[in-house]
């Protein structure tokens, strides 16, 4: 499988709506044609952008890390 050129953006939007999706890695590897180690490093990536962000509160930023550790069970 070729993985399509895709902006920073793009990848930030597909790892954001995987995590929503309760980490349906596989599921949104078929819908946008890319490889299951790209959506992984873009998740982590993501999850990285947000803990690194000022736009959080502390509180805010240890909810998020809550609500996605739920979603990894």
């Amino acid at each position: 499988m070729r993985c399509p050129k895709l902006s920073k953006d793009k990848k930030m939007a597909i790892a954001k709506e995987c995590i929503e999706n309760g980490r349906n890695y596989k599921e949104t590897c078929i819908k946008y044609g890319i490889k299951y180690s790209n959506l992984y490093s873009w998740v982590s990536k993501y999850q990285d952008k947000i803990m690194n962000t000022s736009d959080y509160s502390e509180e805010d930023k240890y909810k998020i890390l809550y609500e996605l550790s739920l979603q990894e069970k």
